[in-house]
């Protein structure tokens, strides 16, 4: 697969603790969840977790693949339920980063 055939998915977390970089059990519960979607991806071939960045109260984790479905299927499986770290919003890009023409769809969850 190149490059320009792959995906994403971006999962945007907001701390419940309204603390910038969250609290110690949020970190931990990020750190648990970068851990078993590294694992699952790997192991699936469904693509990579790419990047994580915690700042300003909200956490944002970048999975790469060729299917943006697929990854988001594999990272919500994988979500705690009524846990300390719970997605806010997915974005699924169909299609390459630097396609400004890619369809994205942006899902946010826990909404009325």
């Amino acid at each position: 697969m190149s490059e320009s055939d792959e995906q994403a998915v971006l999962l945007c977390f907001r701390f419940s603790s309204g603390q910038r970089l969250g609290t110690e059990p949020e970190r931990q519960a990020l750190r648990e969840l970068e851990d078993r979607l590294t694992a699952s991806l790997s192991e699936s071939g469904a693509g990579t977790l790419d990047a994580a960045e915690v700042e300003d109260g909200e956490a944002r984790l970048y999975l790469y693949g060729p299917d943006a479905d697929g990854l988001w299927a594999t990272a919500e499986s994988l979500m705690p339920e009524g846990g300390r770290l719970e997605p806010a919003e997915v974005v699924r890009r169909y299609g390459d980063v630097d396609d400004s023409e890619a369809l994205e769809v942006v899902e946010i969850l826990g909404a009325p």
